[in-house]
């Protein structure tokens, strides 16, 4: 339905589709569908603003992971542009899907759009997003999460501890405290998809009756 609306250009009409679908039926394919149709119709801010939120609904699916490895992508280049704004070049960091190799350097057309202000004398995403607690706490939430792809989150993650932290016994601190988790997250990614292997993801999620529940 959000399709047919979109291709007869009624944006407004296809939003109304997709914020009454995922009240319903929140799962992995209508939220992507959805953050692709933001990502085409909305700005930089509204796009971040449904990664988050689509990572925040689907916190228990294994499936997840390419929602995570878009927002953690967008945080990155939004962070290393908030370096290269104050010349700082040491401490960029890199694509951790391994697609490009060096620092991920926003184009200069990105470079603009995070720089510029969401709204006349307002702040712009450099400033709400640039700073590097907000990238740290997606990293730290997305290794708690049972998804797939841990392992370069993980190696990403450390790279920017190291990077942005003078003291090295702080770094270790916090590298130590988070390794146990994302080891804690990985072999729960396995066990869930054990576990959910036998399910048909298209098949719309249903209470479990009494009679089904040792089939279900």
């Amino acid at each position: 339905m959000a399709e047919f609306e979109i291709l007869n250009f009624n944006i407004s009409r296809a939003q109304g589709v997709y914020a009454r679908g995922l009240t319903v039926c929140p799962q992995l394919e209508l939220w992507t569908s959805y953050v692709k149709f933001v990502y085409c119709t909305g700005t930089v801010d509204e796009f971040r603003k449904a990664l988050m939120r689509a990572v925040d609904k689907l916190r228990w699916d294994p499936r997840a992971a390419p929602l995570w490895r878009e927002l953690l992508l967008l945080d990155i280049r939004i962070y290393n542009a908030s370096l290269l704004t104050r010349g700082q070049v040491q401490g960029l960091l890199s694509d951790f899907t391994g697609r490009a190799t060096g620092p991920l350097i926003p184009t200069d057309l990105e470079q603009k759009v995070f720089r510029t202000p969401l709204s006349p004398g307002g702040s712009s995403l450099v400033d709400q997003y640039g700073d590097v607690n907000v990238l740290r706490t997606n990293y730290q939430t997305c290794l708690s999460r049972a998804v797939a792809g841990l392992e370069a989150v993980w190696v990403s993650y450390c790279a920017f501890e190291r990077a942005v932290n003078s003291n090295s016994q702080l770094s270790t601190k916090l590298i130590s405290f988070w390794e146990q988790r994302f080891t804690y997250a990985r072999k729960a990614h396995v066990e869930l998809t054990r576990l959910t292997r036998d399910i048909d993801w298209s098949c719309v999620a249903l209470p479990l009756s009494v009679p089904d529940k040792s089939r279900q």
